[in-house]
């Protein structure tokens, strides 16, 4: 980070506060702070040998370390669908989600996410039900 005497240096005396706000900016966005923003992505589930492989796009909404907003789920191959709420936490790059289906084909189903942030993306385990997988999300 720059220091007072680095842009004393350069002529200036002390650090000018346009600069100031600009390192502040910079080192925020660095650091991992909210994850607004739509994801889209796959979260592939196994059942013995099979594999099925679910569409995903949560409109992910964060207020400090809680975490909110929308889901939805394909599964295109039975031609099915669900909607909810998401609800969840982040502490650091660690995320926690779960999403409840209250429209749809899985309305009685539950799905979770158990992530880590990585820039733009989102990825580890997935589970709903007795099925366990993995995930992988990008914001768009």
């Amino acid at each position: 980070m720059f220091t007072a005497a680095l842009w004393q240096r350069a002529g200036y005396d002390g650090v000018p506060e346009e600069a100031m706000v600009r390192i502040l900016i910079l080192t925020l966005g660095l650091t991992g702070c909210a994850i607004d923003g739509v994801y889209s992505g796959e979260c592939t589930l196994e059942s013995g040998e099979a594999r099925i492989a679910y569409e995903i796009e949560l409109n992910i909404e964060q207020d400090g370390d809680d975490i909110g907003g929308s889901g939805l789920v394909l599964w295109p191959q039975q031609g099915l669908y669900g909607e909810g709420d998401i609800e969840g936490s982040k502490d650091g790059d660690e995320v926690e989600l779960e999403l409840k289906f209250d429209e749809g084909g899985m309305t009685a189903e539950t799905m979770n996410f158990d992530g880590t942030v990585d820039g733009r993306d989102i990825s580890g385990g997935c589970d709903m039900g007795n099925l366990f997988g993995s995930f992988e999300l990008t914001r768009d």
